[in-house]
């Protein structure tokens, strides 16, 4: 365990966080960060095989957004006011909940960092992470503060970043390399028969969720990871005959 002691938001301490680990818990040549709603689906060789090709991401739900995109646009602007030059790269707009980086590329986070450090008079400070009001609007430049700041490293920083798409964290169909469970409705929280009876299909989350949660880290009761098991699959077979348009 690492003890933290910082006013901010954890989401926009993951840069620091990752950083700290280097310097004070770990000896490994590559370090990889996951939200605690990702579940990992393939065997970890294919991490430590992927970070070698570069700082690994996956695409965003919201991606993407084009080279003159007003967010794009804006970050651009913004940055360059605080000693920043972002370039293009390409469109594709990456997701916050996962970074893998080697250690010759540690300068990625750094700059991360830097950048989140320079956003944070934007935002009102590095303890927000969510806006309400005219500030949340879509075209927003820091409407994902952590996510934007990460998008904005990408275009700014000189080293090789690895790309996946949304199939990546199950976004889309493919060949997904982990489940990255969206929003508030989390697989430890809902009911599979509760949300069957309303329309909405069991999905790849929750359905990798409960296929782990016992194993190798127990992370539930025994009994009720075999109940939830059950009652995806009878979630499931009530999908295909009423499900939700």
């Amino acid at each position: 365990m690492l003890p933290l002691d910082t006013d901010y938001h954890l989401t926009n301490y993951k840069p620091d966080f990752m950083l700290r680990v280097w310097q004070q818990m770990s000896t490994s040549n590559a370090l990889f960060y996951f939200d605690p709603d990702i579940i990992v689906t393939v065997p970890w060789s294919l991490f430590e095989e992927w970070v070698g090709c570069g700082v690994t991401l996956c695409e965003d739900v919201n991606s993407p957004l084009t080279k003159h995109h007003p967010v794009r646009t804006a970050w651009r602007r913004y940055f360059a006011t605080k000693g920043f030059a972002l370039r293009f790269k390409e469109a594709m707009y990456v997701n916050g909940g996962f970074v893998g980086v080697r250690e010759e590329d540690k300068s990625f986070l750094m700059l991360w960092q830097s950048l989140q450090e320079a956003m944070a008079p934007a935002i009102g400070g590095l303890n927000r992470s969510a806006f309400k009001g005219p500030e949340s609007l879509p075209l927003a430049p820091f409407g994902k503060t952590d996510q934007d700041a990460l998008n904005a490293t990408v275009e700014a920083w000189e080293g090789t970043t690895s790309l996946i798409g949304q199939e990546g964290m199950a976004f889309k169909a493919g060949a997904r390399l982990m489940s990255h469970a969206l929003g508030y409705s989390k697989p430890w929280l809902t009911k599979p028969l509760m949300q069957a009876i309303s329309g909405r299909l069991p999905r790849l989350a929750d359905r990798d969720y409960w296929q782990s949660a016992n194993g190798p880290i127990l992370s539930q009761p025994n009994g009720l990871v075999r109940r939830r098991q059950l009652a995806i699959q009878v979630a499931a077979l009530i999908g295909r005959f009423y499900s939700r348009k």
